[in-house]
């Protein structure tokens, strides 16, 4: 999760904020992933314990770009539901978690639009490996300055059955998860050298 920092101070000078130096450090506040979908019996969500993100971005004349590899992996068994073991492990059996142990996304073309001093809209491509299926997707994020915080939010849409993954079901069959998933997800950085804001 550190390697985050990487990212967020790339982010930070691509916003254009005048009142930030090019020397601030920013540590990772709290992190979050989390999957939502629907069943035959009631709405459900699960949340991932980890994400790992690896890679560096570069900053030219307030633009962000990919700088070699981009990779961010979150472990398939570090995702865990309200419903328990039961549904956890249905959802391991289907994303096929010990032949492919990670959900991947390898960026490969970033773009950045700012809307405001404080805030700026990130759209970044890349192929996503789910189940051991690779499919290019896009992903539109939104970074906004609050005091010493940043704050990176999206959230991506998906089928199960694009990534040739069987929704998983449960009680005999009687519980079945619908197609449609929603991945969520927010990063708050900190400004470790707050003394630099004015």
């Amino acid at each position: 999760m550190k390697k985050l920092l990487i990212l967020t101070a790339m982010v930070i000078l691509g916003l254009g904020i005048q009142n930030i130096t090019a020397q601030a450090s920013y540590a990772v506040k709290s992190a979050k992933l989390t999957v939502a979908g629907t069943s035959s019996l009631h709405d459900w969500e699960s949340n991932a314990g980890k994400v790992l993100i690896t890679g560096q971005l570069a900053v030219n004349n307030n633009t962000i770009a990919k700088n070699g590899n981009f990779e961010v992996k979150v472990p398939v068994k570090s995702i865990k539901s309200a419903k328990g073991k039961i549904m956890d492990n249905k959802t391991y059996d289907a994303l096929k978690a010990e032949e492919y142990p990670n959900i991947r996304f390898l960026l490969t073309d970033l773009s950045y639009k700012s809307t405001s001093d404080k805030s700026g809209q990130l759209t970044a491509t890349g192929n996503l490996t789910i189940a051991g299926a690779t499919r290019s997707e896009t992903l539109t994020m939104t970074c906004t300055l609050a005091g010493n915080d940043l704050t990176i939010k999206g959230s991506k849409k998906l089928k199960m059955t694009d990534f040739k993954v069987d929704p998983p079901t449960a009680l005999l069959g009687t519980l079945k998860t619908g197609d449609d998933i929603t991945i969520n997800f927010e990063v708050v950085m900190t400004n470790q050298t707050a003394d630099t804001v004015n």
